[in-house]
């Protein structure tokens, strides 16, 4: 393969990247999150992220090949998000992508965004093929079967909502601020004995499903505002993160033993997630988790699956 210089750039949701992977090795991302911004509104809204989108781009462009002392005459190749994602926040990033490549006569790469959260963990781990892809956030809950950057099967995905979309839920419903991943995550307490929050626990042979976790929490919550559970807010978090974590460890168990395989990664925002990380730890053979500073979205993980792309 011929050396490359690439520019990624992410705008799938609410957050704004750029990064510069030369010959597989990152350089330098930035990122800018709309988080803060979006908070006001108890979540994401698609309109609002466009334009941030929009508004830091190209500074950010100019910031990153300051800070890498890197000149545009040196970039080989554009890579971009094109899907899955919110589609006026992937239509500004095509856009302003489309609009380099064809100023610059640079190469332009369309990259899958589920795809580059698989192959995260590559930025700070070794990729040792085959392996078990678990990627979960906001958006997406799926597990891959991987033999190479190109041959990837989809063994399941959510077949209702995403976990991530989940704990923004339940965060909202405990009145926590949005995003409400790490906030439950900060609330949830281990030591304390709570019951399951369903009367069943997940099959690992069935799909993901996450229905009906929110009405659980809901007729819980009025439950403990009834009876005067202590720690409310605790109580429920740690009922809940336990149920769902839970069960991703007992999903993947499944499937390590199904495929016979002896390697996984885990990505997606979720995967910053304490408690999921200490079970993880657990497992009898080679997790290979995210860089909690890669799991949520970001251009690093698109330039450098991009380079893998590359023929």
């Amino acid at each position: 393969m011929k050396s490359s210089l690439i520019l990624g750039i992410e705008t799938s949701c609410d957050d704004t990247s750029v990064a510069l992977v030369r010959n597989n090795k990152l350089l330098d991302c930035i990122v800018i999150s709309s988080a803060e911004l979006q908070a006001n509104f108890g979540g994401v809204v698609p309109e609002l992220a466009a334009r941030e989108h929009e508004k830091y781009l190209l500074p950010s462009i100019r910031e990153l090949l300051a800070r890498t002392g890197v000149y545009w005459r040196e970039v080989t190749h554009i890579a971009y998000t094109s899907q899955p994602g919110l589609v006026g926040c992937l239509l500004v990033g095509q856009v302003f992508a489309k609009t380099l490549s064809l100023a610059s006569n640079k190469p332009l790469i369309a990259v899958d965004h589920i795809y580059s959260h698989i192959f995260s963990v590559g930025l700070t781990s070794p990729i040792k093929f085959p392996f078990l892809a678990l990627v979960i956030s906001g958006k997406t809950t799926a597990l891959y079967f991987v033999n190479s950057f190109t041959d990837i099967e989809l063994l399941e995905d959510t077949a209702d909502n995403a976990i991530g979309e989940v704990y923004d839920k339940v965060a909202r419903e405990l009145g926590l601020k949005y995003p409400g991943g790490a906030a439950i995550d900060a609330l949830f307490n281990r030591d304390r004995k709570v019951p399951n929050l369903l009367k069943h626990k997940t099959n690992p042979a069935q799909r993901f499903s996450y229905s009906g976790i929110l009405s659980a929490v809901v007729r819980l919550c009025k439950f403990i505002d009834r009876t005067g559970i202590e720690n409310r807010n605790e109580y429920v978090a740690t009922m809940f993160q336990k149920w769902v974590i839970d069960g991703l460890i007992s999903k993947l168990k499944y499937w390590i033993n199904k495929k016979d395989v002896r390697c996984v990664y885990v990505s997606g925002g979720v995967a910053a997630n304490k408690y999921l990380r200490e079970e993880l730890e657990k497992i009898n053979t080679d997790v290979f988790v995210v860089d909690k500073k890669f799991s949520g979205d970001n251009a690093a993980m698109v330039a450098f699956y991009a380079s893998h792309l590359i023929k």
